[in-house]
């Protein structure tokens, strides 16, 4: 899982995302519930990820979006798909 061998910080972050992805997150809201300051987050983010807060939070919607769309075709019928996956 992406979630280990993270900092307890970064793993909130990441948390915190992942159940918020269907919401709009800035960089300061995210920092903002993690208790960290959207700086220190950002440095965090791209140093154990590799990646930068607004790549991260594109990638998890993508394979969010893309766990929905699979689900969803398994299903006898594909829509509607509104909701199903948040």
């Amino acid at each position: 899982m992406y979630l280990q061998g993270r900092s307890d910080a970064l793993r909130r972050v990441l948390k915190y995302i992942d159940e918020h992805l269907h919401e709009t997150l800035s960089l300061n809201e995210v920092a903002e519930a993690a208790f960290l300051s959207p700086n220190y987050l950002s440095q965090v983010l791209k140093k154990q990820t590799g990646l930068a807060y607004v790549e991260w939070l594109t990638v998890r919607r993508m394979e969010r979006a893309s766990t929905c769309w699979h689900t969803a075709a398994t299903a006898s019928t594909r829509w509607p798909m509104r909701g199903l996956c948040r």
